[in-house]
């Protein structure tokens, strides 16, 4: 900064001119002493030059020692500044993200609706499948989820058979179960539709998840409950079967 440049200047002069009278008063004393008089009559010169010296000495080297004092001490401030800054951006970082994650518990805690984007996603089923059975687990929330999905796909002009709820089969998130196996599920209109619509989705064939008296030729879109948000799991976890395939698309 300017103003410290000014500062190290006006001290290096303030130096510099207190030298020049410490050279002085070593002239004047050189000059006493080589007068021809008693050293009674030298002694109240030469000893007023010496407090002189002294006091202009002391002067200076007590304030250089008090300006490198200062700058230590400006150092430790601007460092305990940076150190504060520091403390306060990181506070306010966790402050955010604590905002973010009350803000995703407080949508996880909506009932699940499918939105204009996610509607006309499902729309694109339309010709592609004829019929299909929806069902859901006892949760309040997974029936009424259903029941919109089921409306959904009737204004695609799908055939909707809406199964009664399963009870003592729990599951979270969207399951297809398809009558066939396949190589790709990604391959699979309805599956591909609810991963179009960026919708939890899981999907397998009737040879692996038992679905008792729901015909085995029809496709069927089961509705679990909510997953909780937990970023290091998968987004369902179907227990309808141990040992049901999950479809994944690319």
């Amino acid at each position: 900064m300017d103003l410290e440049k000014d500062i190290a200047k006006a001290r290096s002069k303030h130096h510099f001119f207190a030298w020049l009278v410490i050279g002085g008063l070593a002239l004047e004393v050189i000059h006493v002493w080589s007068q021809p008089t008693s050293w009674r009559e030298k002694f109240l010169p030469l000893f007023a030059d010496f407090l002189v010296f002294a006091g202009v000495f002391g002067e200076t080297h007590y304030s250089g020692k008090a300006s490198r004092f200062e700058d230590q001490e400006k150092d430790r401030l601007l460092q305990r500044i940076a150190e504060l800054n520091k403390q306060a951006n990181e506070a306010k970082e966790r402050a955010a993200n604590s905002q973010l994650e009350l803000a995703k518990l407080q949508i996880q805690m909506l009932p699940r609706r499918l939105d204009e984007a996610q509607y006309n996603a499902l729309q694109t089923l339309k010709g592609k499948v004829e019929e299909i059975i929806i069902t859901s687990t006892t949760n309040f929330e997974a029936a009424r989820f259903a029941d919109q999905i089921a409306q959904t796909l009737a204004n695609a002009g799908l055939k909707v058979r809406v199964w009664p709820q399963r009870l003592g089969q729990v599951w979270s998130e969207i399951y297809i179960v398809i009558p066939e196996p396949v190589e790709d599920y990604a391959s699979e209109p309805l599956y591909a539709a609810f991963k179009n619509a960026g919708l939890s989705v899981g999907c397998g064939d009737r040879s692996k998840v038992s679905l008792g008296d729901i015909p085995k030729n029809i496709p069927v879109i089961m509705v679990g409950e909510k997953a909780p948000i937990r970023p290091t799991t998968p987004p369902y976890a179907l227990t309808v079967s141990p040992s049901a395939e999950y479809g994944r698309g690319s």
